[in-house]
């Protein structure tokens, strides 16, 4: 959407709703607090921002979907493109015609809008404290800065002004990064981004690791999975307070590697973060451009 090179509608009215949102000084609070027509503002802030984005996506989805009906393969498989493609799958079977053309109508972009506005918004936050923490770790740790940088060298070459064009090139090459993505995982391993809540269940009760006869509840509460605290019990992850990338490299039968399902910092099951991907491999990109 050209958001970095210039002001543009998306960004100009996401910031207006964001401003409503967010609590900053206390005079600013105040403001908000005397301004009764904040829910008005929302209502009118809201058609404009549903209608910017559906204005652009779109072109984008008529794009996809004249590639869909020609049964064309793009370069480039956009999510957009593979939306529009299942769709196009899922109306064909229905109608049991394999000859089912698509057509741009207001159901389809009244569907495909608001998943893709959630991908394009979720996880701005975490991402950016994600990316501080990062900064923070291997400003404290130049070994591991050392690390980083000898393997942006040897997979990407030794001058930063072509990474951003060899990425475009080929995005796989993220695949040849191993301590670029251990040290992300450590990150959030080590500092946890989010958290979850979910609802007790009847028979589902926690236990004292110190005194299994000891057993709580669930059934009735909210419950909160502290995840700082549990990647930071000295028993299960020794050395949880350093930045040790080889806890996510193999071999797994290194004391210190990481057992499975124990890094789930996006939670796991069907209400995994729906982003993840797209979130981690923004920051490898930042990383190795910054």
């Amino acid at each position: 959407m050209h958001c970095h090179t210039a002001l543009r509608p998306v960004q100009d009215a996401l910031s207006k709703q964001i401003w409503w949102l967010c609590l900053e000084n206390p005079s600013e609070q105040l403001a908000k607090l005397l301004k009764p027509v904040a829910s008005a503002a929302d209502v009118v802030e809201e058609p404009d921002h549903s209608r910017v984005f559906s204005s652009h996506r779109r072109g984008v989805v008529a794009q996809a979907a004249d590639k869909v009906n020609s049964g064309e393969s793009p370069d480039v498989k956009t999510a957009l493109f593979l939306a529009t493609k299942g769709y196009v799958a899922a109306e064909r079977e229905e109608l049991a015609n394999t000859r089912f053309s698509f057509r741009l109508d207001k159901d389809f972009i009244s569907k495909i809008i608001p998943h893709f506005t959630i991908f394009i918004l979720v996880g701005h936050g975490t991402t950016a404290a994600t990316l501080g923490f990062i900064y923070y770790l291997l400003r404290i740790n130049p070994s591991k800065l050392a690390a980083l940088w000898a393997e942006y060298d040897a997979v990407l070459g030794p001058d930063p002004n072509r990474t951003a064009s060899l990425i475009a090139a080929n995005s796989t090459v993220f695949n040849s990064l191993p301590c670029t993505a251990a040290v992300i995982k450590v990150s959030l391993h080590m500092f946890p981004p989010a958290a979850t809540v979910r609802r007790g269940q009847p028979g589902f009760d926690l236990i004292d690791l110190a005194d299994f006869t000891k057993r709580y509840p669930t059934d009735g509460f909210e419950v909160h999975g502290d995840m700082w605290s549990a990647r930071h019990f000295e028993h299960i992850f020794p050395r949880a307070a350093e930045l040790l990338p080889k806890r996510f490299l193999p071999p797994e039968s290194d004391p210190l590697h990481v057992r499975k399902n124990a890094f789930r910092p996006f939670e796991t099951g069907l209400r995994s973060c729906i982003r993840q991907e797209l979130g981690t491999m923004k920051i490898r990109m930042i990383l190795a451009i910054l």
